[in-house]
């Protein structure tokens, strides 16, 4: 048995390899970001950013705060906790 790179998985590592170096140069403008809460389903629908103990809505404001101190665009439209709340599983999709 010969050990041999493979094609596919070069290819594979220097293509994340190039993108990290694209976003490393990207300014906090130029990068799109997403944040994703889980959904869990329970009695009256799912349950947004459920977690035990945590203030979900709380902390995405936090982390929104956070980004836009380090320069991005990251403004929440008015309403948005309610709107999570109240919101489809898929609605923000």
């Amino acid at each position: 048995m010969v050990n041999r790179p493979d094609p596919d998985g070069l290819a594979l590592a220097a293509d994340r390899a190039a993108g990290w170096a694209r976003l490393a140069a990207a300014s906090a403008h130029e990068r799109r970001l997403a944040i994703v809460l889980s959904d869990y389903p329970g009695a009256g629908g799912g349950q947004i950013g459920h977690a035990v103990g945590l203030d979900t809505f709380l902390s995405l404001a936090a982390m929104l705060d956070d980004l836009r101190s380090a320069g991005y665009d990251a403004t929440a439209p008015s309403g948005l906790s309610d709107a999570l709340c109240h919101a489809e599983p898929t609605a923000f999709l």
